[in-house]
């Protein structure tokens, strides 16, 4: 796993990624998940999660997408499979 948290605290603060919060609302229930539960969860994903998660990372970054939009949806997948 360091290999995976060099690369993503690398990223996240060469990018000056802050620390957001993001909401998410479902089955009428309110979850408040930040930037930096998001990179934990990122951080404990499978190691072929994590590459398709870095993948995506790279290609908004080449892109100039938004990087918070992207960790929002992640944020909502993970609310809609746990919870």
């Amino acid at each position: 796993m360091n290999n995976k948290r060099k690369w993503i605290d690398t990223f996240f603060s060469e990018k000056e990624i802050c620390d957001l919060n993001y909401t998410v609302l479902h089955k009428d229930q309110t979850h408040v998940f930040s930037t930096n539960v998001i990179k934990e969860l990122v951080l404990n994903a499978s190691d072929n999660e994590f590459k398709t998660i870095k993948e995506h990372l790279i290609t908004l970054d080449f892109l100039n997408g938004d990087i918070h939009h992207f960790l929002k949806s992640l944020a909502e997948a993970y609310i809609k499979k746990n919870f």
